[in-house]
């Protein structure tokens, strides 16, 4: 006989749109809903039984579950599915059940379009970022090395040097307000 909280989660994924997976304390697959099979074009036959890792080859995913679940860890993981020729992004969820029954319910909760353009600026800005970080440091320690000679230049000079320091600065400041 099924746990009661199992019993649930099968009865109300059945009314929801999101794909659930529920995969027992060795990461075989119990139960994919119609949203999962979709989305993730698998067919139910040959995945119930199946290890996780044979449905979703993906180690970071993989790994992700397995943490989650070994250190009871409340986290969100990103993951991105084409579907129909679109590409969807998810949050996926955790949340391991201890009981007679014992089981790991995987939730996908997919993003609207404002969390997936949140997500390419935030990765936007942390490739530019990365891009710009050695530059940046460079011109610094350059700037920093002209500050520290000012005995012996021109006015003129100290000034340019001045000058270099505070844009250097202001670019610092700036990187440092987008990460």
């Amino acid at each position: 006989m099924l746990s009661e909280d199992y019993s649930k989660v099968i009865g109300l994924s059945e009314f929801k749109a999101e794909p659930l997976m529920i995969l027992d304390n060795r990461y075989k697959v119990k139960y994919i809903n119609d949203s999962f099979k979709q989305y993730f074009k698998v067919d139910e036959g040959k995945a119930i039984g199946e290890h996780l890792f044979n449905i979703i080859k993906n180690v970071d995913f993989y790994n992700f579950i397995f943490d989650s679940v070994k250190y009871n860890l409340d986290r969100i993981y990103q993951i991105s599915v084409i579907f129909n020729k679109r590409l969807y992004y998810f949050n996926v969820s955790v949340k391991s059940i201890v009981d007679d029954k014992s089981f790991i319910m995987v939730l996908f909760t997919r993003l609207n379009e404002t969390e997936i353009i949140n997500i390419i600026n935030k990765e936007t800005v942390k490739c530019i970022y990365e891009d710009l970080i050695e530059p940046v440091a460079s011109l610094t320690l350059a700037a920093d090395i002209l500050n520290n000679m000012l005995e012996g230049l021109t006015d003129k000079q100290i000034q340019a040097t001045n000058v270099i320091w505070e844009e250097v600065e202001k670019i610092n400041c700036i990187i440092k307000g987008y990460v």
